[in-house]
């Protein structure tokens, strides 16, 4: 292939082939001219890209990605997986799925989303549904299979997600909630989560730096294996009060290893309800650890089963 050509495409545009033309640019120095990138009416999808039109998207064929492989900058959006799978290059901060800002997306079927640093990515993205989805990853660094920041009314359910860090002082994480304003009535269950780490592991953390409430966590099973291991998580800066925690398995295995972990005040008024709750550790476990405060009330336990 020749060097420092000059291509004339007027007015044409492109969908697919950005990266080869990158290539053409970067490598082989070559002057392309053309009327840029426009999906607008493609919904079938075969490379990485950014979707920024309303409609349902279906991939139709496994994708290896080096950076963001889906960015949607549209409301309105099914992204549909087909069964295949995005693969990311374990490096840097690749997303596998990626949102800011906008609403009513649902993320389903997908075969594997595995070596991204956060593999589902959504900030402020309300009525967002995350289904059907199988999270197979090793990452060696710190890293989230879910990652949810100030979303409201986002669904996370039938997901099988097993994700493992490698590096030593590094964390992994299977649903993680951040909330920094008034955020709440997020949906997470029915998955199946396989957290491990070498130092610490949390199967579902929220934590909240704005009032987080009526959110249910229910009919997961969580396995958590690592130095400090935690099931589920909650600490708060704000208020975390009317939850529901009820009819999850969690199984914790660690040096120290925690079931359900309230991890300071203002998280009160909550339901753990029905909850089949085992820890196993070498030198300390708790199945429940409280430290919300003796000034919280109308905290409910009730009809657990510990062992």
């Amino acid at each position: 292939l020749s060097d420092s050509e000059a291509f004339d495409a007027g007015s044409s545009q492109y969908c697919t082939g950005l990266a080869g033309k990158i290539i053409l640019n970067t490598t082989h120095s070559w002057t392309i001219t053309d009327g840029g990138k426009n999906c607008t009416g493609i919904t079938d999808l075969i490379e990485c890209g950014i979707i920024d039109s309303s409609g349902t998207y279906t991939v139709q064929n496994d994708i290896n990605a080096t950076d963001v492989c889906f960015n949607i900058t549209s409301d309105n959006v099914i992204l549909n997986g087909a069964g295949f799978t995005i693969d990311g290059d374990s490096t840097g901060t690749d997303y596998g799925v990626y949102t800011n800002g906008y609403n009513n997306l649902t993320i389903k079927n997908f075969g594997n989303i595995k070596e991204f640093i956060r593999g589902i990515y959504l900030i402020e993205s309300n009525d967002s549904v995350i289904e059907n989805n199988t999270m197979v990853s090793t990452y060696a660094d710190t890293t989230y299979a879910i990652y949810l920041v100030d979303s409201n009314h986002t669904t996370v359910y039938d997901n099988v997600i097993e994700w493992n860090t490698t590096a030593i002082d590094k964390i992994s994480y299977g649903v993680y909630i951040y909330q920094t304003v008034a955020r709440g009535y997020n949906n997470i269950t029915e998955n199946n989560l396989t957290i491990h780490s070498l130092k610490y592991a949390y199967g579902i953390y929220q934590v909240n730096y704005g009032p987080s409430n009526f959110n249910t966590i229910q009919s997961n099973r969580l396995v958590v294996i690592s130095l400090y291991a935690y099931g589920l998580y909650l600490s708060n800066e704000d208020t975390s009060n009317f939850n529901t925690i009820q009819s999850n398995t969690m199984n914790v295995n660690g040096t120290l290893a925690y079931g359900v972990y309230l991890n300071s005040q203002g998280i009160s008024s909550n339901t753990l309800l029905n909850n089949n709750l085992s820890c196993s550790a070498d030198i300390l476990h708790r199945v429940i650890e409280d430290r919300s405060g003796a000034g919280e009330t109308n905290y409910l336990v009730y009809n657990n089963n510990f062992w």
